[in-house]
Protein backbone atom coordinates (compact mmCIF):
# COMPACT_ATOMS: atom_id res chain seq x y z
CA UNK A 1 0.00 0.00 0.00
CA UNK A 2 0.79 3.71 -0.32
CA UNK A 3 1.61 4.77 3.38
CA UNK A 4 3.50 1.02 4.15
CA UNK A 5 5.84 2.35 1.05
CA UNK A 6 5.92 5.99 2.36
CA UNK A 7 6.57 4.63 5.56
CA UNK A 8 9.56 2.15 4.02
CA UNK A 9 11.35 5.14 2.57
CA UNK A 10 11.08 7.38 5.96
CA UNK A 11 13.02 4.59 7.82
CA UNK A 12 15.47 4.28 5.15
CA UNK A 13 16.30 8.18 5.04
CA UNK A 14 16.21 8.46 8.65
CA UNK A 15 18.55 5.81 8.75
CA UNK A 16 20.68 6.85 5.91
CA UNK A 17 21.00 10.19 7.72
CA UNK A 18 21.92 8.21 11.00
CA UNK A 19 18.80 9.25 13.28
CA UNK A 20 17.55 5.99 14.09
CA UNK A 21 20.68 4.19 15.07
CA UNK A 22 21.17 6.06 18.44
CA UNK A 23 17.30 7.50 18.56
CA UNK A 24 15.47 5.23 21.20
CA UNK A 25 11.93 6.50 19.08
CA UNK A 26 13.35 4.40 15.95
CA UNK A 27 13.97 1.13 18.57
CA UNK A 28 11.96 -1.66 20.19
CA UNK A 29 11.62 -0.97 23.80
CA UNK A 30 12.95 -4.02 25.74
CA UNK A 31 12.13 -2.48 28.86
CA UNK A 32 9.93 -3.56 31.49
CA UNK A 33 6.19 -3.28 30.87
CA UNK A 34 7.29 -1.31 27.20
CA UNK A 35 7.89 1.72 29.35
CA UNK A 36 10.29 4.12 27.61
CA UNK A 37 13.63 4.30 27.59
CA UNK A 38 13.53 7.98 29.27
CA UNK A 39 17.18 7.82 30.81
CA UNK A 40 18.08 7.79 27.14
CA UNK A 41 15.92 10.22 25.08
CA UNK A 42 17.73 12.99 24.63
CA UNK A 43 15.90 16.35 23.36
CA UNK A 44 17.39 16.18 19.62
CA UNK A 45 15.51 12.60 19.80
CA UNK A 46 12.34 14.30 19.63
CA UNK A 47 12.50 16.33 16.20
CA UNK A 48 13.30 13.33 13.88
CA UNK A 49 10.75 11.23 15.67
CA UNK A 50 7.49 13.74 15.21
CA UNK A 51 8.38 14.82 11.80
CA UNK A 52 8.79 10.73 10.93
CA UNK A 53 5.76 10.01 13.26
CA UNK A 54 3.71 12.54 11.35
CA UNK A 55 4.73 11.35 8.08
CA UNK A 56 3.90 7.73 8.49
CA UNK A 57 0.28 8.59 10.43
CA UNK A 58 -0.02 10.84 7.36
CA UNK A 59 0.53 7.75 5.07
CA UNK A 60 -1.32 5.47 6.65
CA UNK A 61 -4.75 7.67 6.82
CA UNK A 62 -4.32 8.25 3.35
CA UNK A 63 -4.51 4.29 2.87
CA UNK A 64 -7.84 4.34 4.70
CA UNK A 65 -8.88 7.39 2.77
CA UNK A 66 -8.04 5.57 -0.71
CA UNK A 67 -9.18 1.98 0.40
CA UNK A 68 -11.71 0.82 -2.02
CA UNK A 69 -13.81 -0.69 0.21
CA UNK A 70 -16.97 0.56 1.79
CA UNK A 71 -16.23 1.77 4.85
CA UNK A 72 -16.85 0.26 8.03
CA UNK A 73 -16.44 0.63 11.51
CA UNK A 74 -12.98 -1.91 11.51
CA UNK A 75 -11.83 -0.24 7.89
CA UNK A 76 -11.79 3.33 8.88
CA UNK A 77 -12.29 4.06 12.90
CA UNK A 78 -10.36 1.07 14.33
CA UNK A 79 -7.72 1.77 11.27
CA UNK A 80 -7.25 5.74 12.76
CA UNK A 81 -7.21 4.81 16.31
CA UNK A 82 -4.34 1.86 14.72
CA UNK A 83 -2.31 4.41 13.42
CA UNK A 84 0.65 6.39 14.00
CA UNK A 85 2.80 4.04 16.18
CA UNK A 86 5.56 6.33 16.37
CA UNK A 87 3.80 8.98 17.14
CA UNK A 88 1.49 6.90 19.63
CA UNK A 89 5.66 6.48 21.65
CA UNK A 90 6.84 10.29 20.71
CA UNK A 91 3.88 12.50 22.00
CA UNK A 92 3.25 11.11 26.03
CA UNK A 93 7.31 11.03 26.37
CA UNK A 94 7.54 14.57 24.68
CA UNK A 95 4.22 15.97 26.91
CA UNK A 96 5.77 14.47 30.04
CA UNK A 97 9.27 15.63 29.73
CA UNK A 98 7.80 19.31 29.17
CA UNK A 99 5.37 18.81 32.01
CA UNK A 100 8.17 18.21 34.29
CA UNK A 101 11.37 20.02 33.17
CA UNK A 102 10.91 22.62 30.53
CA UNK A 103 13.55 24.82 29.62
CA UNK A 104 15.00 27.33 26.83
CA UNK A 105 15.81 23.90 24.80
CA UNK A 106 11.98 22.25 25.00
CA UNK A 107 10.69 25.41 24.27
CA UNK A 108 12.27 26.19 21.37
CA UNK A 109 11.52 23.15 20.46
CA UNK A 110 7.61 23.40 20.82
CA UNK A 111 7.90 26.50 18.89
CA UNK A 112 9.19 24.25 16.18
CA UNK A 113 6.55 21.52 16.74
CA UNK A 114 3.42 23.37 17.77
CA UNK A 115 2.85 24.57 13.70
CA UNK A 116 3.88 21.35 12.57
CA UNK A 117 1.65 19.57 15.20
CA UNK A 118 -1.40 21.86 14.58
CA UNK A 119 -0.91 21.34 10.68
CA UNK A 120 -0.76 17.59 10.89
CA UNK A 121 -4.36 17.56 12.80
CA UNK A 122 -5.94 19.85 10.65
CA UNK A 123 -4.68 17.94 7.54
CA UNK A 124 -6.52 14.51 9.79
CA UNK A 125 -9.32 16.78 10.74
CA UNK A 126 -10.37 18.76 8.19
CA UNK A 127 -9.35 16.22 5.19
CA UNK A 128 -12.71 16.90 2.84
CA UNK A 129 -12.10 13.11 1.80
Amino acid sequence: MIGEKITLTIAMTLSLQGFAQDNPFFMAWNTPFGVSPFNEIKIEHFWPAYQAGIAEKMAQIWDIIRNPEASTFENAIVAMDKSGKLLSKVIPEYSGLTSMNNNLELQQLARRLSPVTSKHRDDISVNPE
